[in-house]
């Protein structure tokens, strides 16, 4: 099964392979923020996929008026960091999806995006059942004919003829009528087929053979397999399905329905109807945001995103992006960074 984990795997492992053979786009080898950059740069002026103009798009939020190569260009190298760190080493994983996905692009790494590597696993799984189940079909119909062989040369010996003593008390004692001996006779009596030069008494109930019960038992087993799978899966499902959800977009948190892309990038939160009314993002801050109440607790928390930018918020709790905690506002954070003159 093909996750968020294992896509980070392999495109390290595109990255490593690709260094080896000395294929790298640009200065990748020894990356730096600075050589993402002028990758990101040659991708965009070279391109001509819309879903490579959208990976690079989600992740640089070009703004209005501003075009994606002049916001690349101007762009913050500090941002890059994360995938440096990721390329040589210094991390495992990469938390931010867009991040991911730009990193993905620059090592050239396919199938991508994320939602694309997933289905190509399950257009792979699906051939291979194919490919697997082939053969066992043939290899049954031969099974069938063999069995329908097996059935049509069933060799049958009569039964011997009881000894006269034996003959006469028989009759005697199950017929009151003699005109039913004759009967009786052919009745114990079965046809004869010779063949081989061995014969055997035909068993009612017993024609299925060793091969057709290993058939049946194979059959059965697939059988409560299949259904372990399926009943599992809506033990998990279903209840994910009930449960109401909450996804962080444009400054806030709002309701949403389960998605599967989502939950598995740790995008999807509990539903908390606090965090939806009182939790937001700043959109602006300057000198007259209000820092704090007028009982002098904090009005603000901030924290970085995974680009390494100031985010402020106007509740405690974790980074929506980053999971980390938030910091109450202090002066010095107001005086450095937001309103140099503020008293």
């Amino acid at each position: 099964m093909r996750t968020t984990e294992t896509y980070q795997d392999d495109i390290n492992a595109k990255y490593l392979h690709d260094k080896e053979q000395g294929s790298l786009r640009g200065n990748l080898h020894k990356p730096t923020p600075s050589s993402i950059r002028k990758v990101c740069l040659n991708i965009y002026d070279e391109t001509k996929v819309q879903a490579d103009v959208l990976i690079m798009k989600n992740f640089f939020s070009n703004g209005k008026g501003e075009s994606l190569r002049q916001k690349i260009n101007t762009y913050d190298l500090d941002s890059f960091r994360p995938i440096r760190n990721f390329l040589i080493g210094g991390t495992s994983s990469i938390k931010s999806h867009d991040t991911l996905e730009l990193t993905a692009l620059i090592v050239n790494f396919k199938p991508r995006p994320y939602n694309k590597y997933r289905q190509s696993c399950s257009d792979e799984n699906t051939n291979a059942d194919e490919q697997q189940n082939s053969p066992k079909k043939e290899q049954q119909n031969g099974k069938s004919k063999k069995e329908e062989r097996e059935k049509d040369t069933i060799i049958i010996a009569p039964i011997p003829y009881p000894l006269e003593g034996t003959e006469k008390t028989s009759n005697n004692s199950n017929h009151s009528d003699g005109d039913n001996s004759g009967g009786n006779e052919d009745i114990n009596r079965e046809s004869i087929i010779q063949g081989g030069g061995s014969s055997m008494l035909k068993t009612p109930g017993k024609k299925k053979s060793e091969t057709g019960k290993s058939v049946t038992t194979t059959v059965n087993i697939k059988i409560i397999v299949i259904s372990s799978i399926i009943l599992l899966s809506a033990i998990i499902i279903i209840p994910l399905n009930k449960t109401k959800w909450m996804v962080w977009e444009n400054g806030e948190y709002i309701e949403t329905k389960f998605d599967t892309d989502k939950y598995e990038f740790q995008q999807l939160k509990i539903y908390n109807r606090n965090r939806i009314v009182n939790f937001k993002q700043y959109k602006t801050v300057n000198c007259d945001t209000k820092f704090f109440k007028v009982n002098g607790k904090p009005n603000m928390w901030y924290g970085k995103n995974a680009k390494g930018e100031l985010e402020y918020f106007t509740d405690y709790g974790d980074h929506p992006e980053t999971g980390k905690k938030l910091k109450k506002i202090t002066e010095y954070m107001i005086k450095k960074y937001i309103c140099p003159e503020w008293e």
